[in-house]
């Protein structure tokens, strides 16, 4: 990584960039069949499997752990 390069994440909810460090990332674990899986907390943010950024705002983190959102966009719909 070059010097002074700051990663920029997007939050899912509310749409606004933060750098990388200052966003929590969601995985659905790869081993997980389908859409049955749960959610886990990749606090190295290295983990494979499909990754949500989510701003630390109550409101954002509130609307992403309703099941409809996340299953939502788990299909890609």
């Amino acid at each position: 990584m070059k010097k002074g390069h700051t990663p920029i994440r997007m939050c899912m909810i509310c749409r606004q960039k933060f750098a990388k460090k200052d966003v929590t990332r969601y995985v659905f674990p790869r081993e997980v069949d389908t859409y049955g899986g749960a959610l886990a907390v990749d606090m190295t943010q290295t983990k494979q499997g499909r990754g949500y950024y989510i701003c630390s705002s109550l409101e954002c983190q509130q609307k992403f752990t309703q099941k409809s959102s996340v299953r939502r966009k788990r299909k890609g719909v």
